[in-house]
């Protein structure tokens, strides 16, 4: 992480956990690993919050060996407002779906919209979203493994999930 605050916080809570868990901060750009450290790399709503997205992703699979298996999900163009809609369209379903009536389920979700209000900015501001066909380019350039692009419909982000490969089958060179 780049924060040594949010490094403290997970720690607390993993030790409340019972477990024990190491923290370390750096810069996406510029990750302090080796070359081909790394058997997965698993990064889920880390790039919303990431102008570089090609220099980071590019770490990311810098990092990972051959043959080596990501997913990184991606924020789309149809996030904001939109996605606070749906999220609660979906709550209200899944209340009425688990045999409550229309009204208490709408009751329930406008108490945890309101419990919620203080992540309204969050909805609202502008993140550095990424189209499908972006995407395409810049995995297609970045490693010639297979790769798979869904869109998450529920947070409205993009999945991007495969196995980094070059053509020598060696691990990416710096």
């Amino acid at each position: 992480d780049y924060s040594a605050i949010a490094l403290r916080k997970a720690r607390r809570k993993a030790l409340a956990l019972g477990r024990q868990i190491e923290g370390l901060i750096m810069d996406a750009r510029q990750l302090d690993f080796p070359s081909a450290s790394f058997d997965h790399v698993l990064c889920i709503h880390f790039m919303d919050y990431v102008a570089e997205k090609d220099i980071v992703t590019g770490e990311i699979l810098r990092v990972l060996r051959n043959e080596g298996q990501f997913a990184i999900t991606y924020p789309s163009d149809s996030e904001g407002v939109a996605l606070g809609l749906d999220l609660l369209k979906d709550g209200i379903h899944d209340k009425v779906s688990s045999g409550k009536g229309r009204l208490r389920a709408f009751a329930e979700s406008l108490a945890e919209l309101l419990a919620g209000i203080l992540y309204f900015p969050l909805l609202l501001r502008r993140k550095n979203s990424c189209s499908h066909k972006e995407l395409v380019a810049l995995f297609s350039e970045l490693t010639r493994g297979p790769f798979q692009i869904e869109e998450y419909s529920a947070y409205h982000d993009f999945i991007v999930s495969g196995r980094k490969t070059n053509e020598e089958g060696k691990a990416n060179a710096d």
